[in-house]
């Protein structure tokens, strides 16, 4: 039995898993690009989320087990609050170190990298256009001249708090299905709910300042520039050659965006996105002859001896291990 628990009114949607998926997309309703998952380090897979949103708005709490790296590109018209909750050894989110009391933006506007080990983690997705009119009027700025912050914003304890309690308690009453009306019997306007507590939440922060080493300009966009290449290339190869014109970049410049942002060479990184993307369609797929290979090949992997090698290694199991477990 799926472990799934959906519960909708006309105006809300809860969506709640303990596993999600292994390697692939939420099966949710979320105003999301690209959301994808590369495990970079051996060990087992896990996540899961609860998911509560509207037509306007999102509220996410997310949990993932694996020392990994998670991207996730929001569609255009929508900007964010990714809140880390709990986490092992070192979290990076946009290459910056997270913290306690903050709450991070995505950079330039779209787009979030987070790499760490087993980390749990809140989320805000709100119209973009709406937050800067709202935020303006607050001010009293022309919505036209105000720029959002596209890095960390440090809480006031009393800020972080209150913020990390309140999203945490929404989302809890989402996953138990309690959430569709107030105390009082009015229908829960979760709109005007998130938008208060994240406007609350920016007011009261302080921009986490630039640091500027002299050696990279801006890691993120390098590396967002070589995924597009990557993605771009399907199951063609890439050589590093290809990532730096695509970056306009050079060699040494990549190397130290990637250990930035994803603590992996450019490469090695990409080498196991694919592999991620393999462990997808084996568990998507039917369990015949040739699928193993088929989804080696689908990805660029074509190397089998190699593929299968690494593909071990990085998940404790063999590919063929994974097809018998397909959902499919």
């Amino acid at each position: 039995m799926r472990d799934e628990n959906r519960s909708r009114s006309p105006e809300l949607a809860t969506w709640h898993r303990d596993q999600l998926p292994e390697h692939a997309p939420v099966e949710a309703r979320l105003p999301v690009a690209e959301n994808s998952v590369t495990q970079i380090a051996p060990g087992p897979y896990g996540s899961g989320a609860t998911i509560v949103s509207n037509t306007e708005v999102t509220a996410v709490h997310g949990i993932v087990r694996s020392r990994s790296v998670g991207v996730v590109t929001l569609k255009q018209g929508y900007t964010g609050f990714y809140i880390p909750l709990r986490w092992a050894g070192e979290l990076k989110i946009n290459g910056v170190i997270a913290t306690p009391s903050a709450m991070h933006m995505p950079e330039e506007e779209v787009s979030y990298h987070v790499r760490g080990q087993e980390r749990a983690m809140l989320g805000c997705i709100l119209p973009r256009i709406r937050f800067v009119e709202t935020l303006a009027a607050l001010r009293g700025e022309d919505p036209e001249k105000l720029t959002l912050h596209e890095r960390a914003l440090e809480l006031s304890p009393a800020a972080s708090n209150r913020l990390r309690r309140r999203l945490a308690a929404i989302l809890d009453k989402a996953r138990r299905g309690e959430l569709q009306t107030t105390s009082g019997g009015a229908p829960f306007d979760l709109t005007n709910v998130l938008f208060e507590l994240v406007l609350d939440a920016y007011l009261d922060g302080r921009p986490e300042p630039m640091r500027k080493s002299g050696r990279v300009c801006n890691p993120g966009r390098i590396v967002r520039a070589a995924e597009e290449r990557f993605a771009q290339a399907g199951p063609n190869p890439v050589s590093l050659a290809d990532l730096c014109v695509a970056a306009g970049v050079s060699k040494s410049a990549l190397y130290l965006a990637f250990e930035s942002w994803c603590s992996e060479p450019p490469i090695a990184y990409f080498h196991k996105r694919r592999l991620a993307q393999a462990r997808s369609r084996l568990l998507n797929t039917e369990h015949r002859r040739g699928a193993v290979k088929n989804a080696a090949l689908s990805v660029g992997l074509t190397e089998l001896g190699r593929f299968s090698n690494d593909y071990r290694w990085l998940f404790g199991e063999s590919p063929s291990t994974t097809l018998s477990r397909s959902v499919i």
